[in-house]
C-alpha cells in the first residue's frame, strides 16, 4: 500500500509540475500575443495617419482647383494667393515631418521586436 501511496504522491507532484509549466506557457503566449497586437496597432495607426494626411492634402488641393474653376480669382495672373501658397507649403512640410516621425517610430518598434525574437 505504501508503493501505491507513493505513486499517487509522485503522480500528484508530476501533475502540479505540468500544470505549472502549462500556466507558464499560456502566460508567455499571452505576452507574445499582446506584443504582436500592439505592434500591429502601432503600424496600422501609422498607416492610418499617413493615409488621412495624404487624403487631407489631396482633397485640399482638389478643393482649391475646383474653387478656382468655379469662382475666378481676383488676381490678373490667376495665381493662388500668398496665404494659400504658405498654407500649402506648411501642410506639406508638416506631412513630411509627421511621416518621418512615424517612419522612425515604426523602425524602432520593428527593431525592438526583432531583438526580442532573437533573445527568445
Amino acid at each position: 500500500m505504501s508503493n501505491l501511496h507513493k505513486t499517487r504522491e509522485e503522480l500528484e507532484a508530476s501533475a502540479e509540475e505540468y500544470e505549472h509549466a502549462l500556466e507558464q506557457d499560456v502566460d508567455e503566449l499571452l505576452s507574445k500575443t499582446k506584443t504582436i497586437l500592439t505592434g500591429t496597432l502601432v503600424v496600422g495607426a501609422g498607416f492610418w495617419v499617413a493615409y488621412k494626411l495624404f487624403k487631407a492634402l489631396a482633397s485640399d488641393n482638389h478643393q482649391e482647383t475646383s474653387r478656382a474653376s468655379v469662382v475666378p480669382q481676383a488676381t490678373s495672373d490667376d495665381e493662388p494667393s500668398v496665404f494659400s501658397v504658405v498654407k500649402h507649403t506648411i501642410m506639406k512640410e508638416l506631412a513630411f515631418f509627421l511621416l518621418g516621425i512615424i517612419k522612425e517610430k515604426l523602425l524602432d518598434y520593428l527593431q525592438a521586436i526583432k531583438g526580442d525574437d532573437n533573445n527568445s
